[in-house]
């Protein structure tokens, strides 16, 4: 009988190559990304929607710079009011996103991972930056699902899911810090196109800015806490009647309240885009010109890419990076959540009683498309791996108290 897991890692390949199909592959038929590379290639190029010079020089190497002018040339249309579809998935995209990375953070962080390949959390978002999170992250949770010990958990090692409280509760200012703000600048339309462009750019380096400002905060105050190092051995990490994890605040409190932080990012980014799709047109007359403009979009356009099958000649850079970032978001969540139910299963099969288990897949089968409703793809990823976090916590602390 093939297993949830075995099929999982038939299926995320599949996902990386259909990702890379629907993003490069149609990117390079509809026309969109020949329109990029002859922006970028013109002497005279102009920054999209502006009078101003296409920015060369970012770090003085070329081979760089010519990345980030790709980049930036892509995400041009994004923060412009005018082309309101992507506008409006980008707010709603920007939300999965950074969802998306925080729980990716927090993974990296959990005891079993500590020194291995999956930790350099870094490495991925560079990765995913450059050659798309649909293609990136399938990569990423494949080499989890063969590595990790946090993957294959069993009654005697379920401790592995355990994550530092220093990290759990410094966690959410890193990417408030490192994603939200660099996120935010870029949509403020009060700066000029050099000040623009150069913002798009430094964005792009925000998995690489969220780790070194995770660094900074926490060097601190790692050295001023006792007994809370990353470099805690097995054995001292083991959760005994003398762990600190035990005498101070629950553990399931901490990563419950980094849960929650991802879920109001999901909600606040997805529930008022899918508001304004769905209401109609006349909903708020007279009001903001913005949100009048706004309001002219609906669910179809913003939310429904073209099938795959279909080539689709874009208008311009705005319909074709609304066409890859559909994709994008689309696939790589898809592939978290397949990946997420592994972990999940993994981490329960063995800790619980089967009619525990079968109580608990019952409660996930009414959560996850509640959740996907009302706050995406990466609120049902986040419930499913607080419910992990709670079935295997639950289990071991009964067990101490026991």
């Amino acid at each position: 009988m093939v297993t949830l897991r075995t099929a999982v890692l038939v299926v995320l390949p599949v996902l990386l190559i259909l990702g890379a199909h629907c993003t490069y592959g149609i990117g390079a038929k509809n026309g969109h990304f020949k329109e990029i590379f002859e922006l970028v290639s013109a002497d005279d190029a102009l920054f999209p929607g502006s009078n101003s010079p296409l920015l060369r020089r970012y770090t003085g190497f070329e081979r760089i710079d010519h990345q980030l002018q790709v980049l930036v040339t892509f995400f041009s249309p994004v923060v412009d009011a005018e082309n309101r579809d992507l506008m409006l998935f980008c707010i709603f995209g920007a939300g999965q996103f950074g969802g998306a990375w925080t729980l990716m953070m927090m993974e990296s962080f959990r005891l079993g991972n500590t020194g291995r390949l999956v930790s350099y959390i870094g490495i991925v978002g560079v990765l995913v930056q450059n050659i798309a999170f649909t293609v990136a992250v399938p990569l990423y949770l494949f080499l989890h699902l063969l590595t990790s010990p946090t993957a294959n958990l069993y009654r005697y090692n379920t401790h592995l899911l355990l994550v530092q409280a220093l990290d759990l509760k410094i966690l959410p200012l890193t990417i408030f810090l490192g994603y939200v703000v660099p996120s935010t600048l870029i949509a403020l339309p009060i700066f000029s196109s050099a000040v623009h462009q150069q913002l798009i750019a430094f964005w792009q380096l925000f998995p690489v800015w969220a780790v070194v400002i995770h660094s900074i905060i926490r060097f601190p105050m790692a050295n001023s806490a006792t007994g809370d190092s990353r470099t805690l051995s097995r054995s001292q990490a083991q959760y005994d009647r003398d762990s600190s994890e035990l005498r101070g605040p629950p553990y399931l409190e901490r990563a419950g309240t980094l849960y929650q932080f991802v879920l109001a990012i999901c909600h606040a980014t997805h529930l008022p885009i899918l508001a304004i799709t769905l209401l109609p047109s006349t909903s708020f007359a007279g009001g903001s010109p913005t949100v009048t403009h706004l309001l002219q979009s609906d669910f179809v356009n913003v939310f429904i890419p073209y099938r795959m099958g279909v080539i689709h000649k874009v208008s311009g850079l705005a319909e074709g990076a609304l066409a890859f970032l559909q994709w994008d978001i689309y696939i790589g969540s898809a592939a978290l959540l397949l990946w997420a139910l592994v972990v999940y299963q993994n981490a329960t099969r063995e800790s619980m009683k089967p009619f525990s288990i079968k109580a608990r897949w019952l409660k996930l089968a009414w959560e996850i498309p509640v959740y996907f409703i009302a706050s995406g793809p990466v609120g049902a990823l986040t419930v499913v791996l607080w419910e992990r976090d709670l079935a295997v916590r639950f289990d071991q602390e009964k067990k101490i108290r026991d």
